[in-house]
């Protein structure tokens, strides 16, 4: 474990441009949906956490390096709710920390998990349907596991991903290890985000098995985890809805081109009231689809992201008014893969726009 403190208060300039932001001070309730300003201003502390010390059977993935990151905020200013974030293809953790910390800063703990992310969804599933669907499944659930009884199982030949080193599996290992981290890492804070119970497939080292308590987490992720973030919130039991999902520049699932994957229009257990995306205006290859995948997520006459049939948002460089809307536009510059990573990763070469944050804070905290 290593352990990364940041006080990240109003008038604390450095800690604040170090991650590429700067926390505006105020007392503006975000749940009220206010966008003139951001107003990640709690202070937080963070760390590094490798896999394989969080529990039983689970293995370091592409190196010791690509480790979780953690976000705990201040005990004032929080808000009891765990945002739990899945980065892109072949990413680490360390590539979202300005994202992290700053939905930190607005009282969320969060944990950018490392999770096996190797494969290139787009590339290997583009002319199988199916394929979508049991890499995504076997990714977040672990190969041949039942949630609970009866539900889906996922098994995928080109991968072999257990139910330890699941999203799942990986997200209750993590959260009891730092409920039993010691120090200033707070014991009751993060016990609230399980709940024990011996029917569940996925084991805490401290706690037993167990499941997340899915209705104080939002999952959200960019591109590939956009799209898992997705399919968790769509394949849950319907006792289980998410908080909040939240889709940055996913999910980009098609088939040769021509059609949605067929998992976007199956029925979703969480409300797509609780959906939420972020898309740049010209992500070519990598989110052509994004688009029709909003418009068809659950099915027909679901209404797709926001549940209510909209139109999407243009809000410029972030600080548009979003008016209530569930699918956002950001005026991105650059080739593809900038305006693509341009929603959600670091910016070291100031190449992003300028009020995206304004966006993520309008994404994770507006009223449905």
């Amino acid at each position: 474990m290593v352990i990364m403190s940041k006080a990240r208060e109003c008038g604390i300039v450095a800690a604040a441009l170090a991650c590429g932001l700067l926390a505006a001070c105020g007392t503006s309730d975000p749940a009220a949906a206010g966008h003139s300003a951001a107003t990640a201003a709690t202070a937080v502390e963070s760390l590094y956490v490798s896999p394989a010390d969080t529990g039983d059977g689970i293995r370091n993935v592409l190196g010791e390096k690509r480790q979780h990151y953690v976000v705990q905020p201040a005990g004032g200013e929080r808000r009891n709710v765990l945002v739990i974030f899945l980065g892109g293809t072949n990413s680490k953790p360390s590539d979202y920390t300005t994202l992290a910390d700053y939905v930190g800063g607005l009282g969320f703990a969060v944990v950018d998990l490392r999770y096996p992310d190797g494969r290139l969804i787009g590339a290997l599933c583009n002319a199988s349907d199916a394929c979508y669907a049991k890499l995504r499944g076997e990714t977040i659930f672990g190969a041949d596991t039942a949630y609970v009884a009866g539900a889906p199982l996922y098994d995928f030949a080109l991968i072999r991903v257990d139910a330890a080193n699941s999203i799942i599996g990986r997200t209750v290992a993590l959260v009891d290890y730092l409920a039993n981290a010691g120090g200033s890492w707070d014991q009751d804070f993060w016990d609230q985000f399980l709940i024990a119970d011996p029917s569940s497939p996925y084991t805490a080292r401290h706690l037993g098995p167990a499941y997340p308590d899915w209705s104080k987490i939002i999952v959200a992720g960019h591109s590939q985890g956009g799209g898992d973030a997705a399919f968790i919130g769509m394949h849950l039991p319907d006792s289980a809805a998410l908080r909040r999902v939240v889709m940055l520049s996913a999910p980009n699932d098609n088939v040769d081109g021509l059609i949605s994957a067929s998992w976007i229009s199956q029925p979703s257990s969480t409300p797509l009231t609780r959906f939420w995306g972020l898309r740049a205006g010209a992500e070519g290859l990598f989110g052509g689809f994004i688009a029709r995948n909003w418009a068809q997520l659950g099915g027909a006459n679901a209404g797709g992201v926001g549940g209510r049939d909209e139109a999407e948002r243009n809000i410029g460089d972030g600080s548009g008014d979003p008016q209530g809307a569930h699918r956002l536009v950001l005026d991105s510059s650059g080739g593809p893969l900038q305006q693509h990573n341009s929603t959600a990763t670091n910016d070291p070469r100031d190449r992003f726009p300028v009020n995206r944050d304004l966006a993520w804070q309008y994404l994770f905290t507006a009223p449905e």
